[in-house]
């Protein structure tokens, strides 16, 4: 082992001990505590406790590296659902904003406006017009339930009905997988709709 020491002459007992940590020193005795190299660079301390060098070994700097990608794996699960909830949500409230434009229309321009689309691709239509249309990410999955899959229609009254001439409630599911919620949205007779937020798994 090695330490750096100061030059071997005047030198004192502070400068003995942070130099090389010996057991015991006394003056005239500097040469048994540092034997000098060339240059004053590097020393011996023969007569007392070694001074390690500062900085991380390289075992230290392995578990920190194994702890870090341990903690990583740990926290990787989380991370992913979160951003599977976060697509989820920003799909649903991109469908809810579309259907109450289609709505919009309907009531403004007093003309039949309608929500229709499948898979990632939905739009709001005034008229038989495009008038919006969305795309949702392909991680993210959009379902009709039963007669609601060919989308619904606005009256001028605001109203809404399905295609099929069907006064029930029209439902869409929102979901994507490694999400731990999904969205429903559902329009009403009347016209309105709501977003509703449930655990992943769970039936609209």
């Amino acid at each position: 082992m090695y330490c750096h020491c100061i030059t071997i002459a005047n030198i004192n007992q502070e400068q003995w001990r942070r130099a090389c940590r010996p057991v015991a020193w006394s003056p005239g005795n500097e040469k048994h505590a540092c034997m000098k190299n060339p240059g004053y660079t590097r020393n011996v301390c023969p007569g007392g406790r070694w001074q390690r060098p500062r900085g991380f070994t390289l075992i230290e700097m392995m578990v920190v590296v194994a702890l870090v990608a341990i903690l990583a794996a740990l926290a990787a699960p989380s991370f992913i659902a979160q951003i599977a909830n976060q697509r989820v949500s920003s799909a649903a409230l991109e469908l809810q904003s579309l259907l109450q434009l289609a709505r919009s229309e309907a009531v403004y321009k007093r003309v039949e406006s309608s929500f229709v689309g499948a898979g990632q691709t939905w739009s709001a239509k005034s008229g038989g017009q495009l008038v919006r249309e969305a795309r949702v990410p392909d991680a993210v999955t959009v379902s009709p339930s039963g007669d609601s899959s060919q989308g619904v229609l606005f009256e001028t009254t605001g109203t809404a009905r399905q295609f099929s001439g069907a006064s029930t409630l029209y439902t869409l599911t929102v979901t994507a997988r490694h999400a731990t919620r999904m969205h429903c949205l559902r329009v009403t007779r009347a016209g309105l709709v709501r977003q509703q937020r449930l655990p992943a798994g769970g039936s609209c």
